[in-house]
């Protein structure tokens, strides 16, 4: 089993995420929290993942994370996906990605791009950890 899938179980257990595939099974949905908008209230759901790559193959993790980011920013249910990198280590980057619904990221999961980036750092990632988060104190500009 490859980093990556560890990475994909993990979410899942944390956040109760169905899994894609033959793994899937019916399950809460991950926590979420609502955050105030212009008159409305939306569920949404934010996760920060963080990744821990091989010092060597940081150039290939960025090339795949940049296709990644640039795709992922037009899927209609994202509301903001970046990344990010540790600044005091080379090897630790952060998504920090905040989605209209948990229906959304699950449609995500299913696209050819976050398959594709799977495809390409499946070997790279060394380490991974998914926080997923609750509003506290939320800009609703």
């Amino acid at each position: 089993m490859s980093n990556l899938d560890r990475f994909v179980i993990r979410f899942a257990r944390v956040t109760g995420a169905r899994l894609p595939g033959p793994l899937s099974r019916p399950r809460d949905p991950p926590p979420s929290g609502t955050v105030r908008g212009i008159g409305e209230i939306e569920t949404m759901l934010k996760l920060i993942s963080m990744m821990r790559v091989d010092e060597t193959r940081t150039d290939a993790f960025m090339l795949a994370a940049h296709e990644l980011v640039s795709e992922t920013r037009q899927e209609a249910g994202n509301v903001a996906y970046e990344l990010w990198r540790d600044g005091n280590r080379k090897d630790i980057f952060l998504f920090d990605e905040l989605w209209r619904s948990v229906d959304a990221w699950h449609a995500h999961m299913e696209t050819p791009h976050l398959k594709a980036f799977k495809a390409a750092v499946d070997t790279v990632i060394l380490e991974s950890e998914v926080i997923p988060a609750k509003p506290v104190l939320v800009n609703s500009d």
